[in-house]
């Protein structure tokens, strides 16, 4: 099992520092574009099925992301064999395959954000004016919706700033939650470190067993399409939500729980299940253009 686990695209919010957590925001024009290129730079990976958070930010994400990478294949004539578990052109997972068409300006995707919304790519089939004929398209792959991989709630915080405008933490819990989460106080009816390890980390562990069944406990396939080989999952969640994925993966302590730090919006981090325990290949890895 192969798990893409990925950060939603950009909410105004984001832009604005604003804490988000449980309230429901919207991906922006550039969180869209940055959904849809990942997208693209994901087109050699068959999915099997995909998981995301139930808010809108991260449910968004993840159809468009699955939206773009069908065009993109039928743009290039990438076949993708189900079930196998092979990355078809192992440069797009360097982001070197993500480059090919660059050349999209901003939001070209896309004829109208209320189509997006509703998970239907109007404008992923146009590449720098062109229509791309969709021709047969795969099956669409399933989206489960699963609250273990909501955001950590900051209760009343929500909506407030805790940046300036260049970014700096100017907020004193905040910094702590940041720099130093051995110290951080949820706020009132905010959630803590330990109840998001918690609900992510059984998450994880659901995920392995599914696979376990699926194989069999021999490992080996039971039969039938789609039960031999190795799955690839996509999963669509937030920032502290896919860090404390991470942090059950390597069973870090507190202090280490940011991992680098925050990931950027549309950040892929890949993820194997081997020999019954889970190993991260590649972190933070990003599919998109500069701008």
């Amino acid at each position: 099992m192969r798990l893409y686990i990925i950060r939603h695209g950009q909410t105004e919010w984001n832009s604005t520092y604003r804490l988000q957590g449980r309230t429901d925001t919207q991906l922006n024009e550039n969180g869209r574009r940055l959904a849809v290129e990942t997208g693209w730079g994901l087109a050699g990976v068959p999915f099997d099925l995909a998981y995301s958070s139930p808010l809108a930010r991260a449910l968004e994400t993840a159809r468009l992301v699955l939206d773009a990478q069908n065009d993109e294949r039928v743009r290039k004539g990438i076949v993708v064999q189900d079930g196998t578990g092979a990355l078809n052109g192992a440069g797009l997972r360097n982001g070197t395959a993500a480059q090919a068409g660059a050349g999209v300006s901003n939001g070209a995707v896309m004829r109208n954000g209320t189509a997006a919304q509703a998970g239907v790519l109007n404008g992923a089939g146009m590449r720098n004016g062109t229509v791309v004929q969709k021709g047969a398209r795969p099956a669409a792959v399933p989206i489960v919706e699963d609250e273990r991989l909501l955001e950590i709630s900051f209760g009343v915080m929500e909506g407030k700033k805790v940046r300036d405008d260049n970014g700096i933490l100017v907020v004193e819990n905040f910094i702590r939650f940041f720099n130093d989460p051995e110290r951080y106080l949820p706020p009132e009816e905010g959630e803590s470190f330990q109840s998001l390890l918690k609900r992510t980390g059984a998450f994880l562990e659901e995920l392995k067993q599914k696979e376990r069944a699926r194989k069999g406990e021999d490992g080996q396939g039971k039969g039938g399409p789609g039960k031999s080989g190795s799955s690839n999952i996509l999963i669509s969640t937030h920032g502290a939500a896919s860090r404390a994925l991470l942090a059950n993966i390597s069973r870090c302590p507190l202090r280490d729980f940011w991992c680098g730090g925050v990931p950027k919006n549309c950040a892929v981090t890949i993820v194997d299940l081997e020999n019954g325990d889970w190993k991260i290949k590649e972190q933070d890895v990003l599919f998109v253009r500069a701008i």
